[in-house]
């Protein structure tokens, strides 16, 4: 589409902008995606552990659980009392963040879907590209 749109001279800058963009916005996309997973299991962590003798260590707990290190939190001396519990809050809440950011990243890829079907409309194609099918 992006070559569709431009004059034949104009196509290698079209096809470069378009993977550069493309390139940008998944570099960009998983980056607010993990911070936005952090932030969801960091939060259900909290809400789990509120009131419990462990609370002032929930953002360390969030934090290993988020990274991958939840065997590694387990281990830890101070929290061996607490391990059966950690366990379910860990899985509980990675499924938690999991879900909500499966839950934006559908939503951006519908409204992106969906902006580019309206923006982009068969009178904007030149007519060499619609007659080749785009190619």
């Amino acid at each position: 589409t992006a070559v569709g749109v431009v004059p034949p001279w104009r196509g290698g800058m079209a096809g470069g902008m378009n993977s550069t963009m493309r390139e940008f916005g998944t570099s960009a996309g998983i980056a607010m995606l993990g911070v936005f997973l952090q932030h969801q299991v960091g939060k259900h962590v909290h809400a789990a552990l509120a009131g419990s003798p462990i609370h002032a260590a929930s953002t360390k707990i969030a934090n290993a659980i988020t990274a991958g290190a939840t065997q590694q939190l387990l281990k830890t001396k101070n929290l061996q009392p607490f391990r059966s519990g950690l366990n379910t809050i860990a899985h509980q809440a990675y499924a938690s963040g999991l879900r909500e950011v499966f839950l934006v990243a559908m939503i951006v890829a519908a409204v992106g879907a969906i902006s580019a079907f309206a923006l982009v409309r068969k009178r904007h194609m030149r007519a060499d590209a619609v007659a080749s099918g785009g190619h």
